[in-house]
């Protein structure tokens, strides 16, 4: 009975903003969370161009791009370390977001 109660809930949660370019008119779709009390977000949101959502690394907030494939990770011409379309969690729902090398089911190694 638990489970099903659990099942129901989790259906109730509304869906992200974006979770690639696709939603946001083919700009980037970006994704801020806290690093420690002191950062900003968690927030996802669309942004005004292809090439904004430079992902970063503050002492406080760690942004990068939500993404479906690894081209939307680079989309706009941005050069980043963070290259890959990986499964993550964004505020307890499953989601892709642009990461360092990932390991993906099916693969024989990380990438």
């Amino acid at each position: 009975m638990l489970a099903l109660i659990l099942l129901a809930l989790a259906g109730c949660q509304s869906p992200l903003p974006c979770d690639g370019p696709e939603q946001c008119g083919g700009n980037a779709c970006c994704f801020d969370f806290p690093i420690g009390y002191l950062g900003q977000g968690p927030a996802v949101y669309c942004t005004s161009a292809p090439d904004a959502c430079h992902p970063t690394e503050t002492l406080n907030t760690r942004t990068t791009r939500m993404c479906e494939t690894d081209a939307d990770c680079v989309a706009g011409g941005i050069s980043t370390v963070w290259s890959h379309c990986c499964p993550s969690s964004v505020m307890d729902r499953a989601a892709n977001t642009c990461g360092g090398p990932c390991s993906r089911p099916g693969d024989s190694r990380s990438r």
